[in-house]
């Protein structure tokens, strides 16, 4: 199976064409430079011929559903789903929370995925092992510390803004990964959706959480 992963969420924006074994083709880059409704069909059809791939041969469409800008998740959303029509092509929605944790491939820590809702509002998860164990929680900063009660590896887009609060309050309990970790990936935005796919739990909904 091959899945077209399609991340928006944030302002770096990211592409990715994956097979169960391997990536075929990806592509990243920075909205700050360019949007990302001018970049992305363009970009779509480089990295499906970089691969030799046609869009009538992946399995599943794969878009990253938020937390994170609507504009940007707009986009995304719309583009899956312009693409599969007439294909027959599911589209499978993943959450950016999940999307970020599946940066992190350490073991025997807990981790946090934070993303900044502004005005000191914050969208998180906790995972171990790779595995969901809390909801999806959108909360002042201040109502994340008590969730908190051992060594946890903080990782994404709201690092930056919250990392020197973090640290002052939860000392040796708070861990920050490589500032590379923080970006949500369209190579995993495909594979959470083979994953999805293979467990036909397909959703292609938006959800909360956005910071436009």
């Amino acid at each position: 199976m091959i899945a077209l992963g399609i991340e928006t969420s944030t302002t770096a924006g990211s592409l990715a064409l994956v097979s169960e074994e391997e990536v075929l083709a990806s592509s990243f880059y920075s909205s700050l430079h360019l949007r990302h409704s001018s970049w992305i069909i363009g970009e779509i059809d480089h990295i499906l011929n970089l691969s030799g791939i046609k869009l009538s041969e992946t399995s599943v469409i794969a878009v990253s559903t938020g937390p994170g800008s609507f504009s940007g998740i707009r986009v995304g959303y719309a583009t899956a789903h312009g693409l599969s029509a007439g294909l027959d092509i599911p589209v499978i929605g993943v959450l950016t929370s999940d999307v970020i944790s599946y940066n992190i491939r350490e073991k025997g820590m807990q981790v946090c995925s934070i993303i900044d809702g502004r005005k000191d509002k914050v969208h998180i998860a906790l995972y171990r092992e790779q595995r969901r164990v809390s909801e999806h929680i959108t909360c002042n900063l201040s109502n994340l510390f008590p969730l908190i009660d051992q060594k946890t590896l903080f990782v994404g887009p709201g690092v930056p803004a919250y990392k020197d609060r973090i640290k002052e309050r939860l000392a040796d309990y708070a861990f920050f990964s490589p500032s590379f970790h923080n970006i949500p990936q369209a190579t995993n935005v495909a594979l959470l959706g083979l994953i999805a796919l293979k467990r036909d739990k397909e959703s292609s909904r938006l959800v909360y959480g956005y910071l436009d």
